[in-house]
């Protein structure tokens, strides 16, 4: 019952737009050129920490596993790996990543 009340506009959470209207971010002109520069910046600096470390996750342990279960999960199975648990913290890492990409994205284009 509660998630249609989040839809309605007029309770502030901008309904199915999203928040959208704000100015500023951290009390900075979010239209200002120098701030705009800054969002770049930080969203270039996320994709690079992001790529660097997934490359450095997908060659430890870890990530050889993640590469097992996307060539043969039976056979992972089969060896006694528990692939679940595997799939799930790599959905939630990617998640998190998508979060942080959004939040980025929306401070930067929709002012």
């Amino acid at each position: 019952m509660l998630p249609p009340y989040f839809f309605r506009n007029e309770t502030g959470f901008g309904g199915n737009n999203g928040f959208t209207g704000f100015t500023t971010l951290l009390g900075y002109d979010i239209t200002a050129s120098s701030t705009r520069a800054v969002l770049c910046f930080t969203t270039a600096l996320a994709l690079l920490l992001s790529y660097l470390g997934l490359r450095y996750l997908m060659s430890q342990p870890y990530g050889r596993v993640l590469g097992a279960i996307r060539d043969s999960e039976n056979r992972l199975q089969y060896l006694g790996y528990r692939t679940l648990w595997y799939k799930l913290s790599a959905w939630v890492l990617s998640a998190m990543i998508a979060g942080i990409g959004c939040s980025i994205c929306t401070a930067s284009w929709y002012h």
